[in-house]
């Protein structure tokens, strides 16, 4: 639980290729859209990244082994955690993440009544167990239900890293807890349409 959450406040570094395709399939069973000024990566794609940069840009990378060495670690990543960049600034601090795991190992999410009665009582216990893993004290910005994607919660929040800012998804669907962040340190209003169209894009299998 704890190297869950803490996974989706921080980035890890990744390189661009050319992939351009606008919809993509989730290794969490959905699929999502993407600008195409954006690199989305997955387990599913890796083996395509490695080899564009292979093919087209390893004369520009002379560690290409070390980067390949770092989408193999991605791929055996136990939370098959997925990545939105910039293509033109894949190493800024600016990126969405995508991750889920089984909503029985989240027993205060498991049986909790998402309402409006309740969530006030949810986004403070939520608080308490940010700050806890974060070891910072966290409060949240904004903690409502989300009006137009069922069964979740949206957040925003001070990021982890000091001057980034976060906004989270929760979305509880199929037994399990999808948790879409955005984190940003500038170009933030940008990065939040870009995360806003993603998550309204989210489409489950039937």
């Amino acid at each position: 639980m704890k190297l869950f959450l803490t996974l989706t406040g921080i980035f890890l570094f990744i390189i661009s290729s050319s992939l351009k395709a606008k919809e993509y399939k989730s290794v969490h069973e959905f699929t999502i859209n993407v600008d195409e000024k954006y690199l989305y990566t997955s387990p599913l794609v890796l083996d395509d990244i490695i080899n564009n940069v292979q093919s087209e840009f390893t004369d520009k990378f002379p560690d290409f082994d070390h980067f390949k060495n770092s989408m193999e670690v991605l791929k055996g990543q136990k939370y098959k955690i997925e990545y939105i960049v910039e293509v033109k600034d894949p190493y800024s601090t600016n990126n969405i993440t995508i991750t889920a795991d089984n909503l029985k190992n989240f027993p205060q999410w498991k049986d909790a009544k998402l309402n409006e009665e309740t969530i006030d009582s949810i986004c403070a216990s939520s608080e308490i167990e940010y700050s806890a893993l974060w070891s910072k004290p966290v409060r949240f910005k904004k903690c409502i239900i989300h009006s137009k994607i069922k069964n979740s919660i949206f957040l925003e929040m001070d990021g982890i890293v000091a001057n980034t800012q976060v906004s989270q998804l929760l979305l509880f669907e199929n037994g399990k807890m999808y948790i879409f962040t955005l984190t940003c340190s500038n170009k933030c209003k940008q990065w939040r349409k870009v995360f806003s169209n993603t998550i309204h894009s989210i489409k489950f299998s039937d």
